[in-house]
């Protein structure tokens, strides 16, 4: 088959760098479409419009369709690989025990400084990068409390907290240039911390008990919100959806009154307080609904 100079006929209409490989090219072989080959002369329908257009929409469903195959495949994998190093990580955990009762007071005063220092460090970068990704339309406003409520419901809500530092964590070691395995440990350390926790709030939390206390109800939204993240983050789609209908189920349960804040009185002890649990509400109920 004589070849062409510019590469096979399906990688010229699609504008891709084409390696010429035989029998077909790296760049159709890899994406499972059909290469048209490397005749001089071009393939019959490229004379014809309305066929030209034809097999390049079947090229590109094509691609999209193994696009869509290799990712269900790598999240599964990813899921895999996370579920395995959690489970090595809880094994290493449980062998240091005895090593880290052994320690000196001084030895565990300067861990315990280190780590509130790192957590302080995850915590910044979580509300300076990372949410700003996680949620790109989210509009800051200053002048009601800016997201101040954010760091509220981090400072005083467990999984939220463990949540963050998790994808700060991940962020961190995946671009920083320094690796080492105490840094892994670390990161799946605070990832399996984070789903447990936030699994316990949403399936062990009293609602009821819960309900004339907007902080709570706050608490248990955002915690399911972040164990949804998290699923969507495994590559997880059915723990995702029935988190999703849990949450849709409660938040249809509740009236008008049970998320009320009368914010009309800044001369009110609680202006600042309530002004920032409106703010989340709002943010809340408009990622879960």
């Amino acid at each position: 088959m004589p070849r062409g100079r510019r590469g096979c006929w399906t990688c010229r209409i699609r504008h891709r760098r084409c390696d010429e490989s035989s029998p077909e090219c790296k760049e159709c072989s890899t994406r499972s479409i059909t290469c048209h080959g490397y005749d001089l002369d071009p393939p019959e329908w490229m004379s014809n419009e309305r066929l030209l257009q034809q097999e390049l929409r079947r090229i590109k469903g094509a691609v999209k369709e193994n696009f869509r195959r290799v990712k269900t495949i790598q999240n599964r994998q990813l899921a895999r690989s996370t579920a395995q190093a959690a489970q090595v990580s809880r094994n290493k955990a449980a062998s240091r025990t005895e090593v880290e009762i052994t320690q000196s007071p001084a030895q565990v005063g300067s861990s315990t400084t280190n780590t509130i220092f790192r957590e302080a460090q995850y915590l910044v970068d979580y509300l300076d990068y990372i949410f700003p990704i996680q949620y790109a339309f989210y509009v800051d406003a200053p002048d009601q409390g800016g997201r101040g409520w954010l760091f509220f419901l981090l400072e005083r809500n467990a999984p939220l907290r463990n949540a963050a530092l998790t994808l700060s964590a991940f962020r961190q070691h995946t671009f920083s240039p320094y690796h080492s395995e105490n840094q892994e440990d670390e990161l799946l350390q605070y990832h399996t911390k984070a789903l447990q926790e936030l699994r316990h709030v949403v399936r062990h939390r009293d609602v009821g008990a819960s309900a004339d206390n907007i902080e709570e109800w706050l608490k248990f939204l955002a915690g399911g919100m972040f164990l949804i993240s998290f699923e969507v983050f495994q590559g997880g789609t059915n723990n995702r959806q029935a988190h999703f209908n849990a949450l849709v189920s409660i938040i249809q349960n509740l009236t008008s009154s049970d998320f009320d804040f009368d914010t009309s009185n800044p001369s009110s002890a609680d202006f600042d307080f309530q002004r920032v649990m409106n703010t989340a509400q709002k943010f809340i109920l408009s990622n879960l609904v």
